[in-house]
């Protein structure tokens, strides 16, 4: 949304407008009312998850960095049904991997600053933008 968009909705139908940042493999990880311009980009991190920024080697990188977002996953999924080699790519060692650039400021805010991977999810089904014609597209329907 733009920002005359937040404005009109703000004041047409509610002043109460929030972004949310979830996937379906780690629920909700940050929710962040939308009051300023600031709220338009930079998330809100809910307090009791594990949201961390790391570099290739999995090491977290200091604040203002960019690197890939990796989110614990104690107590929820541990890799897709039926699909090995896709939950060892995205669930490692106790976290799940988005496939998310994003960068963490000194105040625990998040921003998202693009895909580092080429999947999509396509009918529940994780997807390889490579891999659509022949994979996903014909198993699909």
């Amino acid at each position: 949304m733009t920002r005359a968009q937040v404005g009109e909705i703000k004041s047409r139908i509610t002043p109460n407008l929030y972004n949310w940042l979830a996937s379906t493999e780690a629920g909700c990880i940050a929710v962040t009312p939308i009051e300023t311009p600031d709220d338009h980009r930079w998330h809100k991190l809910v307090a009791d998850r594990i949201v961390e920024i790391v570099d290739d080697d999995n090491n977290p990188v200091p604040n203002g960095t960019m690197g890939r977002i990796r989110i614990g996953a104690e107590g929820g999924p541990n890799g897709y049904l039926n699909d090995e080699t896709t939950s060892r790519e995205f669930f490692q060692n106790g976290y799940f991997y988005p496939g998310d650039m994003a960068a963490m400021r000194h105040d625990g805010r998040v921003s998202l600053y693009g895909r580092i991977t080429d999947v999509i999810n396509m009918g529940g089904r994780k997807c390889c933008h490579s891999r659509l014609k022949t994979d996903c597209v014909t198993n699909w329907a």
